[in-house]
């Protein structure tokens, strides 16, 4: 049975509503090509309060528009030639160019990310960090279920981004402790 993701991206997006924003960036029905949103689905069910930054994006060119004005941002991916399938990359592509040698990571957009990314980085408009979750998969067609190491994978992608989250959490709220105290 296909499971499904989150709905669209809102059309507030939610880096404006608390410095963060994850987007899971894929097309359900295509298999592992999923991975992406069903990691934001997972993640809006282990943190409900953060709903408001959690997206599914099917274009990576929208995620331009979502990272105006974000401390930080969270790309959730699907990648072809990165390795095994479940095999998951990560890397924070605002300190500098995506991976584009084919064993790196390559999306499976025709615009892709790393064309999002650059796009952005040409237009000023790059979060602070921008932190970039793939998981290499499989199985791409239409119709296709999610192969069983993607499946495995999701599990940990999403402990992993949770983990970010907090931690990006806990420094806010230290941000703010310390204004308070010198105030």
């Amino acid at each position: 049975m296909a499971e499904h993701p989150p709905p669209q991206a809102p059309d507030t997006p939610g880096a404006r509503h608390s410095g963060l924003c994850v987007a899971g960036l894929g097309q359900p029905f295509r298999g592992d090509d999923g991975v992406g949103p069903l990691v934001v689905a997972a993640l809006a069910k282990r943190l409900p309060d953060a709903a408001q930054c959690l997206i599914h994006v099917t274009d990576p060119i929208d995620l331009v528009e979502h990272w105006r004005g974000c401390r930080l941002a969270i790309v959730v991916d699907a990648t072809q030639g990165a390795g095994k399938p479940g095999t998951i990359t990560h890397f924070d592509s605002a300190a500098g160019p995506v991976p584009t040698a084919p064993e790196a990571f390559t999306s499976t957009h025709g615009f892709g990310l790393a064309q999002a990314i650059a796009m952005a980085r040409a237009l000023g408009s790059l979060p602070g960090r921008l932190l970039v979750f793939g998981v290499e998969g499989r199985a791409f067609g239409p119709g296709a279920e999610l192969s069983p190491a993607v499946r495995r994978a999701l599990t940990e992608a999403t402990r992993r981004i949770e983990g970010v989250i907090r931690a990006h959490r806990e420094g806010q709220e230290n941000k703010a402790r310390e204004k308070t105290d010198h105030a």
